[in-house]
């Protein structure tokens, strides 16, 4: 089975009369198309056969240390991805979950972000349901 990273954000609409959200127009368009794109090939291989699992974080930051991950920025000092971020110890955790288990018989993203609108909003709920994990690191007061 492979495990496709892909990133929650990227698949939200930009506002409400968002039309098209494949081709958003932020300033990340081409990551966000890019990470879009690849969801949509890995459906059509899971299609075909080959077991594909999708795990979408959030923006991934070190959550012991309360750091970036290029541990140089305290997360206090960030000012954006707030209620949008997952500590990379979950991310890990999360990984090692999804290898275990077998793939959904229908392409199915699941969503890892660690505060609680993030929890709501992505339905993080599921994918701790999914594979019997719980999600570590809260980073609701940055919100």
């Amino acid at each position: 089975m492979s495990v496709l990273a892909s990133s929650a954000p990227v698949h939200l609409p930009l506002n409400d009369f968002d039309t098209n959200p494949l081709l958003r127009t932020d300033k990340d368009d081409v990551y966000d198309l890019s990470k879009k794109l690849q969801e949509i090939i890995a459906q059509d291989y899971h299609s075909h056969g080959l077991p594909v699992l999708c795990l979408r974080f959030g923006h991934i930051v070190r959550g012991m240390e309360q750091l970036t991950l290029d541990s140089k920025t305290s997360l206090d000092d960030l000012d954006y991805c707030r209620g949008g971020w997952i500590a990379l110890e979950d991310v890990i955790s999360g990984c090692i979950a999804a290898l275990k288990n077998n793939a959904d018989p229908t392409f199915q993203p699941y969503t890892l972000v660690g505060s609680k609108s993030g929890y709501v909003r992505f339905n993080t709920a599921k994918t701790e349901q999914r594979f019997g994990i719980s999600i570590a690191h809260d980073f609701s007061k940055y919100e």
